[in-house]
């Protein structure tokens, strides 16, 4: 779309447009996108459906951390990806509730988790490794207690190797 000067020419492009937020409108006039600054820095490219509901949003925290979040088709957020400033990575799903079930995380030097929360947002089930690769899988009672926990047993050359030992019995 050219932009045109009373004249008929083309008119000059400006070198620096500035303002706080930014919204783009479809054609019936809704919003479909807005990019905002927040008094505190925080940065947001935010996305919106048809029918004016949130559907995904790009921004940088006041920290300046990135983080993607999308949403259903109810604009509730159901995935978020996110960087933390000491290097930790994460992924987390919610339920349509907002709860988070699944989370995925990844220190910068630290051993990846995979945590499972039942309806109510409660750890009931973790996956992780240790440093040294060891995987280790532990199941939480309803209270956030291990019920059980579960590691690979060394077996040092001797025999078959048995896949895992239970560190806890369950039910206690």
């Amino acid at each position: 779309m050219a932009m045109r000067s009373r004249g008929g020419g083309r008119a000059a492009p400006q070198k620096v447009f500035r303002t706080e937020s930014i919204e783009l409108v479809d054609q019936s006039g809704k919003t479909r996108a807005g990019l905002v600054v927040e008094p505190d820095g925080t940065t947001m490219l935010a996305f919106l459906d048809g029918n004016g509901k949130f559907r995904a949003m790009f921004g940088l925290e006041a920290d300046g951390s990135p983080a993607l979040l999308l949403g259903d088709q109810d604009g509730n957020v159901r995935a978020t990806v996110t960087v933390r400033p000491d290097g930790t990575t994460g992924l987390t799903l919610s339920d349509q509730g907002g709860e988070v079930r699944v989370a995925l995380s990844l220190a910068r030097e630290g051993p990846p988790v995979v945590a499972l929360s039942d309806v109510h947002g409660q750890l009931r089930a973790q996956i992780q490794l240790g440093i040294d690769g060891t995987p280790s899988l532990t199941f939480l009672d309803a209270g956030g207690q291990p019920s059980l926990t579960a590691r690979p047993i060394p077996t040092n050359g001797a025999g078959p190797p048995v896949p895992f030992r239970e560190d806890c019995q369950a039910g206690h």
